[in-house]
């Protein structure tokens, strides 16, 4: 399945659906300059690793923020809160992959690990 729609009703945002096995996703966002393109949230059961193709992204996550760019990619642990903001000079586009463990998460490892992690 491949479809473009108006993510809440904003038309600076393209988002494009691929859907894998057992809700698993991979979107492609394209935000326009100052666009936030959600408001704060957190998964409840997904990990979400992003990659920044274009632009500039503000990231949000938990306590931690940083200023990504082209190339960085950033993980997210489900009940992280995460929100997002286009604060480049150009639009931002961005993979985010949704992806759901077939066995049950070991948050105090990934805490241990040190997440959310930004590469």
């Amino acid at each position: 399945m491949n479809r473009v729609i108006s993510l809440l009703g904003r038309k600076n945002l393209t988002l494009k659906i691929n859907a894998f096995r057992h809700a698993s996703y991979i979107f492609l966002l394209t935000a326009i300059k100052g666009a936030i393109p959600r408001p704060p949230h957190a998964q409840d059961s997904l990990e979400e690793p992003i990659i920044i193709k274009e632009g500039t992204l503000n990231c949000t996550i938990g306590d931690k923020i940083a200023t990504l760019g082209a190339g960085s990619v950033l993980l997210i642990l489900p009940h992280e809160m995460q929100t997002f903001e286009n604060t480049g000079d150009g639009p931002v586009t961005y993979y985010v992959l949704m992806l759901r463990s077939k066995k049950p998460m070991n948050m105090e490892r990934s805490k241990q690990q040190g997440h959310p992690k930004i590469f």
